[in-house]
């Protein structure tokens, strides 16, 4: 989309100047190329699907959000660009504030050069060098990115901060594309008799001094002792306890699966109705055929973060376990029977044969 707005933009530009019909071409073809990226992606898709690879989940209903939503969202959103930034001090240990705030610079130069992108976004004589094209579709990309994010309805919490990501390294390049130029041209020459420009010299010294720092906060942080995975003791306990298959929310089971190494594979059902969950899944886990899952990751309380299954749902939807154990704040519901044979929606979209 920003390829395909900034190449109609230029387009405009060049009818409205009455330019040569030579000079439309390469925007011309961009515009086309970005139009059949997207049909072409739409058939990738389909034959993906078709072949039992996987399918993309479609949008949800309501992308724009109420305006009651909006200021909500604005706040959310800024506090996912410092937390993407590092310039968030949020569940950040006193010790490396300083971290955090060496990082507010960084932000206020990806800040700095969409400015500059914005206001040299269209040709001028006063910034000729500046508009290139390559700059234009970066600047388009990042205010698409923050208008989708304050006004859609995607940024629930900092746990989707994942869905303005690319702000982090679209920022960073429009800091380094835009903001040297406006340095004097002679800070730029290495002849003798200008090797002295004070300026400068405190400019650049001031930018070492900040990645040194930048880089000294690092190398302190990696000395620390590494936190171990949430669901390590839950994990240990599955192994340990020959549990090899099983079901549980969605954040239990993929991070258990990983933490094991694949010895234990929990397959993610939803929370309300505990139905197959399609995100990020295989029909293979669910198939009563091919594999057996006998117990169910619960949560003592999953009003606490992560969350998880309630023990009252399970219960309601499998019956009353063989047999209970408590694992840290996690209950392990085992079950004498195949439980997969009792799901819900077992069927997958674009695979054969489920269901």
């Amino acid at each position: 989309a920003p390829i395909a707005g900034v190449a109609a933009a230029r387009l405009a530009m060049l009818a409205l100047r009455r330019r040569a019909l030579r000079e439309y071409w390469y925007d011309a073809a961009l515009l086309a190329a970005a139009a059949a990226s997207y049909e072409l992606a739409n058939v990738s898709l389909r034959a993906i699907r078709k072949f039992g690879g996987y399918y993309q989940a479609p949008l949800p209903k309501q992308l724009i959000a109420p305006t009651s939503q909006v200021r909500g969202n604005l706040h959310m959103t800024l506090q996912s660009i410092q937390l993407l930034f590092g310039a968030s001090y949020q569940g950040r240990h006193p010790q490396l504030n300083l971290s955090a705030e060496l990082h507010w610079v960084g932000l206020g130069l990806a800040a700095a050069g969409l400015a500059v992108a914005v206001v040299t976004f269209f040709p001028s004589r006063t910034f000729p060098s500046r508009t290139d094209r390559v700059s234009q579709i970066l600047a388009a990309a990042t205010i698409c990115t923050l208008v989708a994010g304050v006004f859609g309805t995607l940024i629930q919490s900092l746990s989707y901060a994942h869905e303005v990501a690319i702000l982090l390294p679209l920022g960073a390049v429009l800091a380094g594309r835009m903001l040297p130029p406006l340095l004097p041209a002679r800070w730029w020459d290495t002849s003798s008799e200008q090797r002295s420009s004070r300026p400068a010299t405190v400019v650049f010294s001031l930018l070492g001094i900040w990645l040194a720092a930048g880089l000294a906060a690092l190398c302190f942080a990696a000395s620390w002792a590494p936190l171990g995975p949430p669901q390590q003791q839950l994990a240990t306990w599955l192994a340990g306890h020959h549990c090899t298959a099983g079901l549980a929310g969605y954040w239990q089971a993929n991070s258990t699966t990983v933490v094991t190494g694949g010895q234990v594979l929990v397959a993610p059902v939803t929370p309300e109705s505990l139905d197959v969950r399609h995100w990020e899944s295989s029909s293979a886990w669910y198939d009563p055929a091919q594999s057996r899952a006998d117990f169910v990751i619960a949560a003592s309380d999953p009003s606490v973060p992560p969350g998880g299954l309630s023990i009252l749902t399970v219960r309601k939807r499998f019956g009353q376990p063989a047999r209970e154990y408590t694992v840290g704040p996690y209950v392990v519901m085992v079950y004498d029977y195949n439980l997969l044979t009792r799901l819900g929606g077992r069927a997958f979209p674009g695979v054969p044969g489920t269901g």
